[in-house]
């Protein structure tokens, strides 16, 4: 039993140090990563948006469409990054700057109108409400890290398209 958990512990720790390694020969990589956050974390917790919406306003209107919008920008970064990925040019780095911009904004239009529904109905925020705003931010400050550092591993060999 003793060799089975060696073996495990040697097999994680050479799958840590290939992770770790992979990002010194491609450190582009970690902009991809970024990028693609947004539309996978909003989207693991759609529960907890769920509930932070129905909580405030009883129904799934404007907030919910904004958080909808949000999650589709953050699904065009996924192609962005892929795209980043392989050709690492400008226009990419561009684009996916400006597609975080107009989530960052989403975000702050999702933040406002929760906000807004919260005083009109008296309504005290719930956990599933905090840990929505908290989602939603920690979401778009990774994508924005991810388009700022996009700009330091722009390809400057390749010709301009």
């Amino acid at each position: 039993m003793s060799r089975f958990f060696k073996a495990l512990g040697r097999g994680l720790h050479q799958i840590g140090f290939d992770f770790v390694d992979s990002f010194r020969a491609r450190p582009w990589k970690i902009c991809t990563i970024l990028f693609m956050i947004p539309a996978i974390f909003i989207g693991l917790f759609l529960g907890t948006h769920y509930d932070a919406i129905i909580g405030l306003t009883e129904e799934y209107g404007q907030s919910g469409f904004i958080l909808f919008l949000i999650i589709m920008l953050g699904c065009i970064n996924i192609f962005n990054a892929l795209g980043f990925n392989s050709k690492r040019n400008l226009f990419m780095a561009i684009f996916s700057t400006v597609i975080t911009i107009i989530a960052i904004l989403c975000a702050a239009w999702y933040t406002l109108l929760l906000i807004q529904a919260k005083a009109e109905i008296n309504y005290a925020f719930t956990s599933s409400t905090y840990l929505s705003l908290i989602i939603v931010w920690v979401s778009e400050i990774c994508a924005l890290a991810g388009s700022i550092l996009s700009y330091f591993f722009i390809d400057k060999d390749r010709e301009k398209e």
